[in-house]
């Protein structure tokens, strides 16, 4: 506004500049007086003390690099999620038209506003537990229908060719292998929406409906985050006492693993599996005995104990199998489901 005065060549506008002038010099003398003061140097950001050097973020972003990379893959996995892609679309009475898959764990999005959100009172557990939960289905529905609706909506807005009524989001929960879950059909938690039938809760993917949830917290899991946890099944011994079933297998069924992996609050892990309650319990009236929440050491490379050796140490012995006597096994500790009710 200034240049425009300074160039017009009018009278009337001299006493405007003049204004201005002193304006500009009552503003140099303040300057000079009161000189801005540097900004404070911002406080170092501490963080907090996490279970794993990895953050939710970056196993976000690994689940969305594994589910693309076998999308796309020339093999029969990224054949098959390709047809049925193509399928899901067409399975409608008016064909949905194509629309971008965001495969990240949801989850994460909602535990940036608050972890309270995922489990009510985390950050209450007390220190070295074990707590149970059951997850809530239709909780889990509503959230992602809700995430969908919005995703059609700003796909609108910024002209994306869209009928919004594709499922964008399907997954709640992060997994404990994407790429095994990917190609065993067990990679997302929900059906398309399109297809539903049922009331919020009846809609999950098979093997991912309300899920048997532990929250362990505890220096354990500080100290060995590899720590595998698993369900084994338990079997009577001779002795009347629970003892692991040796024939129990992944095949078999006698050992689950997690279909579910989730670290709230740095120092909490989410571990979910499929199977309800009453089945980990097992009922000892029909001699099935449930189920064992077991840890067992994650060992990667070998170890050994000489105090091992004992009387077992001969001379005569070659290395191999003086190693092998050598070998420390990896540790395994378990706690049957009924330790979890109340007596």
């Amino acid at each position: 506004y200034r240049d425009f005065l300074l160039a017009k060549d009018d009278r009337d506008l001299l006493p405007y500049m003049s204004l201005w002038k002193e304006f500009n010099g009552m503003l140099e003398q303040l300057e000079a007086k009161f000189p801005p003061k540097a900004p404070a140097p911002a406080p170092p950001k501490v963080e907090p003390p996490t279970m794993r050097d990895d953050v939710p973020y970056e196993e976000a972003l690994e689940a969305v690099r594994d589910y693309y990379s076998e999308l796309y893959a020339d093999t029969l996995t990224g054949a098959k999620l390709r047809e049925e892609y193509v399928d899901d679309l067409l399975r409608s009475k008016y064909p949905i038209l194509a629309y971008p898959i965001f495969p990240e764990p949801t989850y994460y999005y909602l535990k940036e506003f608050s972890e309270e959100m995922i489990v009510p009172g985390a950050a209450k557990l007390p220190e070295d537990s074990v707590t149970l939960f059951e997850s809530d289905s239709a909780f889990v529905e509503a959230y992602l229908a809700g995430l969908n609706t919005e995703m059609g909506r700003e796909l609108l807005w910024r002209e994306y060719p869209t009928d919004q009524r594709g499922s964008y989001f399907r997954k709640f929960w992060d997994s404990e292998s994407n790429v095994a879950s990917i190609r065993k059909d067990t990679f997302f938690d929900i059906t398309s929406m399109h297809t539903w039938t049922k009331p919020l809760g009846g809609n999950m993917q098979k093997g991912k409906e309300n899920l048997l949830i532990f929250a362990i917290k505890g220096r354990l899991m500080r100290l060995y985050p590899k720590t595998r946890v698993y369900l084994h099944k338990a079997i009577l011994a001779k002795n009347r006492q629970l003892a692991y079933d040796p024939a129990a297998t992944e095949g078999n069924k006698g050992i689950l693993p997690p279909v579910m992996e989730t670290f709230i609050n740095g120092d909490t892990l989410l571990l979910g599996f499929n199977i309800s309650f009453a089945a980990a319990l097992g009922n000892p009236a029909q001699k099935n005995y449930g189920y064992i929440l077991t840890f067992k050491e994650d060992v990667e490379g070998l170890d050994f104990l000489v105090e091992e050796a004992g009387a077992d140490f001969r001379e005569d012995l070659d290395s191999a199998e003086f190693a092998n006597i050598l070998k420390n096994d990896p540790s395994i500790m378990g706690k049957h489901l009924s330790l979890f009710l109340k007596h």
